[in-house]
């Protein structure tokens, strides 16, 4: 279950790729994905429910059709066939509690973490694929990101952080985004945030209305070569956020002076945030790190 991110995009090759698509010179659509893979796990469950139902599920759209007039059934099916941990088990997979479009309850009862699920590999497959706009390839394991997300749980929990406590994201898709992310959800906290490129005020307005207990964000970062500065903005926001504890900067550029830092109230650097860790206890609700 690995993934790609990127902060802006992949180098002149995706930019040219990207052009090509946005070329509305070009007569014909571009055609992106064409081939029929016969071992993913799309084609493995539909063969595992055509045989178990004895259905004849023969395409897509066979599977598709069945989901929605069997869903309970297909979400049921999805559950078992990924394998999904749960500290507390379902007893009901739907329940209609009303007649509204939301008004229901699925998989009543039952008691996950999300991380815990997404942490489950921890081998030497690639977990993410993380490319800059400057080119800057870097790829991590899943046992590489389990070890990752140790850290900052570590750093996370030694700070206070505590179930149901909010942390805001303002900044790039980093990889120091998806650590903390899986971090702060391994914990039991809930992560959100505005776009990285939103105006302060935008920001302020997302943030305030979270109230988190943290912000996680970035001295910089660069979208189709278009260069933003998030530290800039920390500072009105910072004050105006009166949960707030601490702005956690990843600082990125060299040019980033330690003053830059120190005028963002409550803030304190990615590293020192993981030093201040490091003795913690690691054990976190439900991941067992």
């Amino acid at each position: 279950m690995g993934g790609v991110i990127g902060d802006g995009t992949g180098g002149s090759g995706y930019m040219d790729y990207k052009n090509k698509l946005l070329d509305t010179s070009i007569s014909h659509p571009v055609l992106v994905w064409n081939k029929k893979i016969p071992n993913t796990e799309l084609e493995n469950f539909k063969k595992f429910i055509a045989n178990k139902y004895k259905l004849p599920i023969k395409s897509y759209w066979d599977l598709h059709k069945w989901s929605v007039e069997k869903f309970p059934d297909f979400w049921k099916e999805l559950w078992h066939y990924f394998d999904i941990i749960a500290s507390k088990p379902y007893t009901e997979v739907f329940t209609k509690t009303g007649k509204g479009f939301l008004d229901n309850i699925w998989f009543k009862g039952a008691a996950l973490n999300f991380a815990e699920n997404l942490l489950r590999c921890r081998d030497d497959s690639p977990a993410l694929i993380c490319l800059d706009e400057f080119g800057n390839e870097e790829t991590i394991t899943f046992a590489e990101l389990f070890e990752e997300v140790k850290r900052f749980a570590a750093a996370f929990r030694k700070q206070g952080l505590k179930i149901g406590d909010r942390v805001g994201c303002y900044m790039s898709n980093r990889k120091e985004a998806i650590f903390s992310m899986l971090a702060v959800t391994s914990i039991g906290g809930i992560w959100g945030g505005p776009l990285p490129f939103y105006s302060y005020r935008s920001a302020k307005k997302i943030l305030g209305t979270m109230e988190p207990k943290f912000v996680l964000t970035s001295d910089f970062f660069q979208e189709y070569g278009e260069q933003f500065y998030p530290i800039k903005d920390l500072k009105p926001i910072a004050e105006d956020i009166p949960s707030l504890e601490k702005v956690i900067i990843v600082v990125t550029r060299e040019e980033t002076s330690p003053q830059d830092i120190q005028n963002v109230p409550l803030s304190i650097t990615l590293n020192d945030f993981l030093q201040s860790g490091l003795d913690t206890e690691r054990q976190s609700a439900g991941l067992g790190v």
